[in-house]
């Protein structure tokens, strides 16, 4: 559906050039819109002036086969059968126990192998474990990130792919992680792209 930029509120989607962004601010004053987008494919929030009448694509939202706007009052479901997340989250839809993980973390230093196989890759491959899950759906639980490992985690559970031309800031890095997680949390949430939890301790079998 196209829509003006005025008739835009905080928290819709809209698709530019075929990929869409959250609506994070926007703030209509005479001819020009403000307007700050957040995504996936965004190292942080973007911010620009627009045209308030200029034409923006809001995507519709699919409901088992029914076609349904983004301006219905009633969404398409926040998740599919398998669980995974289908569209951003309105307001009311933050769940607190998403950012908790189902369990408490007591199973030992996630530097510490846990049997054979984990002592022959971190032996012979220098591997180092990146995440454990009982459920996908539900969440993995992860060891917190540094310098070292926030890019990797970044692509794993943000999918986010760090350019290959560009060096990156890794203290950059660090801190929009920190804000990508903080989105999840507070209203308008911004679901993570793989839902997982950073705990001291590896969860017990």
């Amino acid at each position: 559906m196209l829509t003006k930029w005025a008739n835009i509120a905080a928290g819709t989607t809209v698709e530019l050039k075929g990929k869409r962004y959250k609506v994070a601010k926007i703030k209509v004053k005479g001819k020009v819109a403000k307007v700050t987008l957040i995504g996936a494919d965004l190292f942080q929030p973007l911010t620009r002036e627009v045209d308030a009448k200029a034409k923006v694509e809001v995507p519709a939202m699919s409901v088992k086969g029914k076609s349904k706007t983004a301006s219905s009052s009633k969404p398409g479901p926040l998740y599919d059968d398998r669980g995974a997340q289908t569209r951003w989250a309105e307001e009311n839809e933050g769940d607190p126990k998403a950012t908790k993980p189902p369990k408490k973390a007591k199973g030992g230093k996630w530097t510490e192998p846990r049997d054979k196989a984990e002592k022959a890759i971190l032996k012979h491959l220098d591997g180092k474990l990146v995440g454990e899950t009982f459920d996908p759906a539900v969440g993995h639980y992860v060891p917190p990130v540094d310098t070292s490992t926030v890019l990797a985690h970044l692509f794993l559970y943000h999918g986010i792919e760090p350019d290959p031309v560009e060096k990156l800031d890794l203290w950059h890095s660090l801190g929009m992680h920190d804000d990508l997680h903080e989105r999840a949390k507070v209203a308008p949430f911004s679901p993570l792209k793989v839902n997982h939890w950073h705990t001291k301790e590896r969860p017990t079998t």
